[in-house]
């Protein structure tokens, strides 16, 4: 198993233009990534950014293990989530010119008046009616454990289900079911025949009285981010359950941590190596 980072580790930086896409790039080849995941939300001018990244990218050797998306399909709005099927589409494309094979697609956001089962039904409108594209171009979808609408493994399990073609499967972020009452110890046993991409992301409690920069969950939890295998998520548990399936995707870190955000992805993708060692 590879182990590449997700441009999302940096976003503080791309968000406040520190840095771009060809920095972010810059920094993987910098901490000896393997791979990396790139987003279609951190393009600021495609047209011209596109030619460069392709250039840094023969330059370092970096492969793109994955390109991300970020549709909506909980969305009331009809034309909304038409432009999101179009939105995955394009997804589908750059991930056939980055030779990535996977691209990582959400379910849904959680919003006052949307009830999960109506989300449902419009989540796999949406996933179906781009799965022949993707089946056409060659690429799988992985579906992330993202938010508080479609976080939990079993609903993640029936949604897959649902759609019912091999071209989608589970983008398993082992931070993310924290926020949704589940444990990522839990949901691997219920995804793990279905996943087709990982993000290390950790959490661990906030402190008493914290005000920074958080995570409110379903039921009141609260969480901080930190550097994957310093918080809650057991890697040791997730590396060895994926191992003994036969697992041989890619394996990104998505820090989201209180610490500097070059720092915390490096040291993640250093614990992320040393699990892997002992395995």
């Amino acid at each position: 198993m590879k182990c590449a980072i997700s441009m999302w580790s940096l976003h503080k930086y791309y968000f406040d233009k520190t840095i771009n896409v060809v920095d972010f790039l810059d920094y993987a080849a910098e901490i000896k990534a393997d791979g990396v995941e790139l987003l279609d939300v951190f393009w600021r001018d495609i047209e011209s950014e596109l030619p460069q990244v392709e250039a840094k990218l023969k330059e370092t050797g970096l492969p793109v293990a994955c390109y991300s998306t970020g549709n909506n399909f909980a969305n009331p709005d009809a034309e909304a989530r038409q432009a999101d099927i179009q939105r995955m589409r394009q997804a589908i494309d750059m991930a056939v010119r980055f030779g990535a094979p996977v691209v990582r697609v959400f379910a849904g956001d959680l919003a006052e008046g949307v009830a999960y089962e109506q989300a449902r039904t419009w989540i796999v409108e949406g996933l179906k009616s781009v799965v022949p594209y993707a089946e056409e171009k060659g690429i799988r979808l992985a579906l992330e454990n993202h938010g508080l609408m479609a976080g939990k493994g079993q609903q993640v399990k029936e949604l897959i289900q649902s759609v019912g073609s091999d071209v989608l499967g589970s983008t398993f972020d082992c931070g993310n079911f924290l926020l949704v009452e589940d444990t990522p110890e839990a949901a691997i046993e219920i995804l793990l025949p279905y996943v087709y991409h990982v993000h290390f992301k950790d959490f661990r409690p906030a402190p008493e009285d914290f005000d920074g920069p958080s995570y409110k969950g379903l039921g009141g939890t609260h969480l901080v981010g930190t550097i994957a295998g310093e918080g809650m998520v057991d890697l040791e548990v997730i590396l060895g359950r994926l191992q003994q399936h036969g697992y041989d995707g890619w394996l990104a870190v998505e820090f989201e941590g209180l610490e500097e955000p070059r720092e915390g992805t490096k040291e993640s993708l250093q614990n992320l190596r040393t699990v892997l060692a002992k395995l």
